[in-house]
């Protein structure tokens, strides 16, 4: 929560409430862009790494975080492209 209230002190339920989606699977993971160059709305993302998942991004709308499944190849076991 100190994170959440250096970072976002007007919406500290949004980010806790980002965390815990993000992180409700097993090695669930939540990426915090603070580069200049990332919209602030939307600079919380996860599965990014992961071939099974769609990459998620976070942004924020009012207090409240909405989800963003973005599209992705589709790809085999071993995280391989099926589409070149």
């Amino acid at each position: 929560m100190y994170l959440a209230n250096q970072l976002y002190p007007e919406y500290i339920i949004s980010l806790y409430n980002t965390y815990l989606d993000a992180t409700r699977g097993h090695h669930g993971y939540l990426i915090l862009n603070l580069t200049q160059y990332t919209n602030d709305g939307l600079s919380n993302t996860t599965n990014v790494f992961s071939a099974k998942y769609p990459p998620i991004v976070y942004c924020d709308i009012g207090d409240e975080a909405c989800e963003i499944a973005l599209p992705y190849p589709p790809r085999d076991q071993d995280g391989r492209n099926l589409i070149a």
